[in-house]
């Protein structure tokens, strides 16, 4: 139970986690911050060969850069109103793992038909 100091107005509640415990957990939370970006802007460091390894035109990637955009604002309109809803631990578990999961099977190096577009 906290203590409350009439001094200072304020409790002494004890941590619910250990010091090292929370530095652990926001080492994980970098760890997947800085796994992301990588994997989205690879285009910016590797264009030529993604052009190559899929066997695409520069026309096509920018196709599916703007897929991307678009999927990308009409995911970030709602993100607001479902943070507000839903934990930010299951929220953060789930777009880790979807991101894992497509960073596996872009890994794979997927046919061009894997995505349906119109060009």
């Amino acid at each position: 139970m906290a203590k409350f100091s009439p001094a200072t107005g304020i409790g002494n509640a004890q941590p619910h986690q250990s010091d090292l415990q929370r530095y652990f957990e926001f080492f994980i939370l970098l760890l997947a911050a800085g796994s992301i970006y990588p994997l989205i802007y690879l285009r910016q460091n590797f264009e030529t060969t993604i052009l190559e390894t899929f066997h695409i035109s520069s026309s096509e990637l920018g196709t599916y850069y703007s897929m991307l955009g678009t999927m990308f604002l009409l995911t970030y309109l709602p993100s607001g109103w479902l943070a507000d809803r839903v934990s930010p631990r299951l929220l953060l578990t789930f777009s880790m793992m979807a991101t894992g999961i497509l960073g596996l099977w872009y890994a794979s190096i997927p046919d061009k038909s894997a995505l349906s577009h119109p060009v």
